[in-house]
Order: structure tokens, then sequence, then C-alpha cells
């Protein structure tokens, strides 16, 4: 049992960094494909806003990937500290979705947050989790959607404690994902 533990888990890993190393040469591919654009002199100024945009957004998408990476490898050595501080799930699901809109408005898709009443004003939770798991869900239904929308909801709910909680849904018109 502890061998096909063992084994299994070393397939995962290595599907993972298999997984991951497409991922990153993907927006490291571009970044250095428009940075060799910009050395061109004849270009507009739109032309280059343009590029620089281009460049940046594939920063923080690689920025986010190592990010992805490094807190994997703490969880696994143990590591890995969570933060527990007031956190604001509106604040959080709106920078989510501003960020990742113009993503999703290149693709053709809308994208938009919308928050029941019951969503709690503040938790106490990790604030920097929140906002990857959430980035990382969002951002996977923009990858998986061709067409339609992206909708990401917030309403207040109960821990298995029975403490107030926030739960997020995100919706989209994308292939979707075995139950």
């Amino acid at each position: 049992l502890a061998k096909d533990t063992a084994e299994k888990s070393n397939e995962f890993k290595s599907s993972f960094l298999a997984n991951m190393s497409h991922e990153i040469r993907t927006p490291l591919g571009a970044m250095l494909g428009f940075i060799d654009l910009l050395r061109d002199p004849g270009l507009s100024v739109t032309e280059r806003n343009n590029f620089i945009d281009i460049v940046s957004r594939n920063g923080e998408s690689l920025s986010v990937i190592i990010n992805d990476i490094l807190d994997l490898s703490k969880v696994e050595a143990g590591h890995l500290k969570l933060e527990f501080t007031n956190t604001f799930p509106n604040q959080i699901a709106s920078e989510v979705t501003l960020l990742l809109s113009k993503k999703a408005k290149e693709k053709g898709l809308e994208l938009e947050y919308s928050f029941d009443e019951t969503t709690p004003k503040s938790i106490v939770s990790d604030p920097t989790r929140v906002r990857q798991v959430l980035l990382n869900l969002v951002s996977n239904a923009i990858k998986f959607t061709q067409l339609g929308s992206i909708k990401l909801n917030s309403y207040g709910c109960k821990a298995e404690s029975g403490r107030d909680a926030v739960c997020f849904e995100i919706s989209d018109t994308g292939i979707g994902i075995s139950e």
C-alpha cells in the first residue's frame, strides 16, 4: 500500500511538473516575443502601449503560476502558514473580477460578479489564499469557456463548525467538468 501510494504520488508530481512547464512557457514565450517587438523604433505609441500591456499581463500570469508552485512546495514540506485576519469577500471578489475582466473581454466573454445580501462584510480568513483560489477558479473558467459568460457569485453560509462563512460559486458557459 505504501509503495502504491508513493508511486501514485510520484506520477502526480511528474504530471504536475509537465503541466507546469507548459503553463510557464506559454506566458514566458509571449513576453519574450513582445519584448523583441518593442525594440522596433517604428512602433506607434498605441502599438507600444498595447505590447507593454501584453507583456504585463503575461508577467502577472507567470507570477501566479510560480506562486502556486512555491505554495505547493510549502504545503508538501509542511511550511505553509495561513494568516487569519479580517477578510473582505466583496472586495476580493471585485478585485479578482477587475483583474481578469480584460482577459475575458479579449476572448469576447462577459465576466460579472454579484453578491447576495447575505454575503458577510468580513470574515476571519487568509485573504491571500481566498484571492488565490478565486483567481485560479475564475482563470480556469475563462480558459475553458469559448463563448458566453462567467459569473462569480457570493452569499453567506455556515461552515461545518457552525460559524458564519462566505460561499463563492463560479458558473460559466464552457465545456464543464465531470461531477
